[in-house]
């Protein structure tokens, strides 16, 4: 394989990250293992055509149940997203699953490892953050002000 191609370079930066490989018309998506997060998982979509890679972690297991917990959600969502330096917090309002992105395209790069590695480096830290921080907000346990201040402070 060209390592100079984008999907090579995405591989490059994965290095001996156990993940999966998948390829459709439009794109490439790879599944990445999320040994410390098992009820987790993240995906890196790679559409070569635009020179664009997209990276999304979810986290089936917490979501928002109720109509209040969702507007909640977004208010935290709305919170979050100002502070959050590269990336943002999204929500499936009808299926109540979060899920962090990060996406970069990258035209005219020939060397994209560098922001790839970044981009895997945001998503560690801030869906840790929010794995730790959602299911306190969907139990009332944190306000979604303070929730999105735990998110935000510790970049």
């Amino acid at each position: 394989m060209d390592k100079s191609d984008l999907l090579g370079q995405c591989i490059d930066v994965l290095g001996s990250q156990p993940h999966e490989i998948r390829e459709n018309e439009s794109c490439h998506e790879i599944n990445i293992n999320l040994p410390d997060l098992p009820e987790c998982n993240r995906k890196m979509l790679i559409e070569s055509r635009r020179n664009l890679v997209i990276i999304y972690s979810q986290c089936k297991s917490i979501r928002a149940q109720t109509d209040e917990q969702k507007k909640n959600c977004l208010r935290f969502i709305s919170k979050a997203n100002e502070g959050i330096s590269f990336g943002n917090v999204e929500l499936n309002y009808d299926s109540g699953e979060f899920r962090y992105k990060t996406s970069q395209a990258f035209p005219g790069v020939r060397d994209a490892r560098p922001v790839i590695a970044f981009m895997l480096e945001q998503q560690n830290i801030n869906f840790q953050r929010l794995v730790e921080v959602l299911p306190r907000m969907l139990t009332g346990e944190i306000d979604f002000a303070n929730a999105a201040q735990h998110v935000t402070n510790l970049q």
